[in-house]
């Protein structure tokens, strides 16, 4: 039993209105109106992308790991949701491992998820529902190409997910324009990047200092980069653009809830890739 698809990514927000606003004039995808809750974790509402959601979460209360997560770092990445077809096999595997686990039943799927243990996967907070590999929204421009995970033992981790949620390996690669040693996952509508920095002032490395390992960035595949950046340039948000090997186009998480978002254009050649 393997994972079949990323469900969504949630970032934690102060105010859900001004974030979708921002993520509109930038982005240009618009929320799902009808998925508004007010549930125990907060205010939240699902924006789609063609295969993917991001889920913005405003915490209710500052005792929740949400709330404690959105005091202390501010606006941001928090966690992941993935999708399996069969969820009871699924946890019968987890509980074989060694990975620490929970179930309870999710407010915002409204049905049962387990709850993987962030220390037990390298810091990365996860969830898993039940849901088969949905179709595409072909009206949508932007998809989610993959998320990257900071780690300080990419290895390690990229065969642990491996192996705990059947996601096979599709490359492996080491770049020394940004010295870093990369594996990315399969989630079939989607993949993980595992990132580990192979010097100590890089990005990544840097951003482990501050907050250890767990979900660095988002990467968003859209059908041209330059007029996202033009538009987040235009709303005051500054982009960052790195002419290394590939050329890396972003918006800086100061500006951008707290999220860095990186721009890929359809069918760009990415780490380890192949003609």
């Amino acid at each position: 039993m393997s994972i079949n698809k990323i469900k969504h990514v949630s970032i934690l927000v102060n105010d859900i209105e001004t974030a979708v606003k921002k993520i509109e004039a930038v982005l240009g995808i618009a929320p799902d109106k009808e998925s508004y809750q007010e549930i125990n974790i907060g205010q939240t509402i699902s924006i789609p992308t063609q295969n993917a959601n991001i889920q913005l979460i405003r915490p209710s209360s500052e005792t929740t790991s949400a709330g404690r997560q959105l005091s202390t770092r501010g606006e941001g990445l928090y966690d992941i949701c993935m999708a399996t077809d069969d969820l009871d096999l699924m946890e019968k595997q987890l509980k074989s491992s060694s990975v620490q686990l929970s179930t309870e039943q999710s407010e915002l799927y409204k049905r049962k998820c387990i709850l993987i243990d962030p220390v037990s996967i390298g810091g990365t907070r996860l969830s898993i529902i039940e849901e088969s590999n949905q179709s595409l929204k072909p009206n949508i421009d932007l998809s989610l190409h993959h998320v990257t995970i900071r780690t300080t033992e990419m290895k390690k981790d990229l065969n642990r997910w491996s192996k705990l949620f059947g996601m096979s390996i599709k490359r492996t690669s080491i770049s020394e324009s940004y010295e870093m040693d990369t594996g990315w996952l399969d989630a079939i509508n989607s993949e993980v990047e595992f990132a580990e920095q192979l010097n100590s002032t890089g990005p990544v490395a840097r951003a482990l200092k501050v907050f250890g390992p767990g979900l660095h960035a988002i990467v968003i595949e859209n059908n041209d980069s330059a007029v996202i950046a033009e538009r987040a340039r235009n709303n005051d948000i500054r982009v960052i653009v790195d002419n290394g090997d590939p050329v890396l186009t972003a918006l800086h998480p100061l500006d951008f809830v707290g999220t860095l978002v990186l721009l890929t254009d359809e069918n760009a050649k990415h780490a380890g890739e192949t003609q």
